[in-house]
């Protein structure tokens, strides 16, 4: 009978995630290289992330969003538009307003791990 342990298995799991992730649904290393490096420049712009901030636990209106971030409806609506095309947040119609929100859950999970992140360099850093 063959034995496996436990880190051998953890071996195997990272070796298939790895070549899963080097060629996902048939797009290259290269293609995915450019688009997670589009995500992040559309994510790098504090407008955007306080955007994405606002509507990480709600929907809201471009207004709500304006009064929220303090910021020009013009310049909201624009970056809600950049936002929107790059598929990380969505709309819903509800009567005659439109309603922003996340996209996915990826979204929030993005932001989720970037805050972790922060907050354990913070403690590092604090200790």
């Amino acid at each position: 009978m063959l034995k496996i342990t436990k880190n051998q298995l953890k071996i195997v799991d990272n070796m298939n995630f790895r070549s899963y992730t080097n060629n996902v649904m048939g797009i290259s290393k290269e293609e995915q290289i450019e688009k997670i490096s589009n995500l992040y420049k559309i994510l790098g712009d504090k407008t955007r992330l306080k955007i994405l901030f606002c509507l990480l636990n709600k929907t809201c209106c471009v207004g709500e969003i304006v009064k929220e971030i303090g910021l020009s409806q013009s310049l909201v609506s624009h970056q809600l538009k950049v936002l929107r095309e790059d598929n990380l947040v969505a709309t819903l119609k509800i009567k005659n307003k439109v309603q922003y929100t996340l996209a996915d859950e990826h979204i929030e999970m993005l932001i989720s791990t970037a805050k972790t992140h922060i907050l354990e360099r913070i403690n590092e850093e604090t200790v």
